[in-house]
C-alpha cells in the first residue's frame, strides 16, 4: 500500500510598476491532494520459466 499526501501553496505578487485597474482585487488559491493506492502482486516459477503479474487500483 502506498499513501501520499501532497499540499501545494501558491502566492501572487503584483510587482512595482504594474498598472491594475479594478474596483476590487481578491485572490485565494488552495490545492490539496490525498491518495491511497492498493495493489496485488504474485509470481510463480517452474524450472527456468517464471511468471509474475501486478494488479493495481
Amino acid at each position: 500500500m502506498f499513501i501520499s499526501n501532497v499540499t501545494l501553496n501558491s502566492h501572487a505578487v503584483i510587482e512595482d510598476g504594474a498598472k491594475v485597474y479594478a474596483d476590487k482585487l481578491s485572490l485565494d488559491a488552495d490545492a490539496t491532494s490525498f491518495a491511497v493506492n492498493l495493489g496485488y502482486s504474485a509470481g510463480y516459477g517452474l524450472g527456468s520459466l517464471g511468471l509474475s503479474g501486478l494488479h493495481g487500483q
